[in-house]
């Protein structure tokens, strides 16, 4: 038998996340040496290949997968090769390096875009999301580049992301939370304008998203305003007021239970009576 006790020292280390380096002690007569692998410890090698060279690199590898390798040697003994036994067998697998940072970069009152940086040798990244801090998630994506946009969001919720990024068996660590509360658009330009002796035309700008708005009047400035009407439209006609009376007015938007600022108070008079 040919003396294998050099490959005791058999080593293999990562050189990237597809690729392992194997190198160990030269075993004195040896013609070559042959290398084993297997996906299990204890069973299932195959022939990998054979070098005359102590150091053999590995360029097939699955990241994430563990890979177990042994390694014999062979001297020439007459016209054949006698090999020896086996090295102990040792383990090697390859993962990514880096940490993924992701961000919230926008946000709408029905979407939220989340960044993050690349990770050399993720082929794809996993984006995860719950409504809660205090966790449930669900993976919503998997996809590659380095941004998403998560669309058909509820205004007045807060959501919190997470990603990992993933290449073949390698699920990499999550990055650390991100969050963003989706909020509708500041409710503003509003104005009112005298429409006659017994109405008030209250009109505002659009809020985006906005089911409907609450439109709130009261007798003084400082006085208790109560709701005078709702309406999915940007003005409204207030009608049945005294003539010549001043009147306050407050607006705010409403999608869901959320509901804007209150914009207001804008004072008008209404016209003068005809007689």
């Amino acid at each position: 038998m040919v003396n294998t006790s050099g490959i005791g020292n058999l080593t293999v280390t990562m050189t990237k996340c597809t690729a392992l380096r194997l190198s160990w002690s030269p075993v004195a007569g040896a013609k070559n040496y042959e290398i084993y692998y297997s996906t299990s410890p204890n069973s299932g090698f195959r022939r990998l290949a054979s070098s005359k060279k102590t150091i053999y690199n590995f360029s097939k590898a699955k990241c994430g997968q563990t890979y177990y390798f042994k390694v014999r040697a062979g001297k020439k003994v007459g016209k054949k090769v006698t090999y020896g036994d086996f090295c102990p067998a040792v383990s090697g697998r390859t993962v990514l390096d880096g940490t993924v940072n992701a961000y919230i970069a926008k946000s709408t009152y029905q979407s939220a875009t989340i960044k993050w940086n690349k990770i050399k040798g993720a082929k794809k990244y996993e984006i995860y999301y719950s409504t809660s801090p205090s966790g449930g998630y669900q993976l919503l994506k998997t996809q590659g580049g380095s941004s998403f946009t998560h669309k058909g969001l509820q205004a007045g919720v807060t959501y919190y992301y997470k990603v990992r990024p993933v290449r073949d068996l390698y699920y990499g660590a999550y990055s650390d939370e991100t969050s963003v509360r989706v909020v509708l658009s500041s409710l503003t330009k509003l104005k009112v304008q005298s429409s006659g002796p017994d109405r008030l035309k209250v009109s505002w700008k659009k809020v985006p998203g906005a089911d409907r708005y609450i439109i709130l009047r009261s007798d003084s400035e400082n006085g208790t305003y109560r709701q005078v009407g709702v309406t999915n439209k940007t003005s409204y006609l207030d009608t049945g007021l005294a003539p010549s009376t001043a009147y306050d007015y407050k607006v705010y938007a409403v999608s869901g239970s959320y509901q804007t600022n209150t914009a207001g108070p804008v004072r008008q008079v209404t016209g003068t009576a005809s007689h």
